[in-house]
């Protein structure tokens, strides 16, 4: 079977690694930014 938890792990990086180049983002609260990664996770 495919190794899906080393796929999530990847998009999990590439999703942070493109959030921290929206300008504002690091400054957001860490409740703001864990509702933005699970909106995310669901699209």
């Amino acid at each position: 079977s495919p190794p899906y938890g080393k796929l999530a792990d990847k998009e999990l990086v590439h999703m942070i690694a493109w959030a921290k180049k929206i300008p504002g983002f690091i400054e957001l609260s860490r409740s703001i930014k864990y509702g933005f990664g699970k909106l995310l996770a669901r699209s």
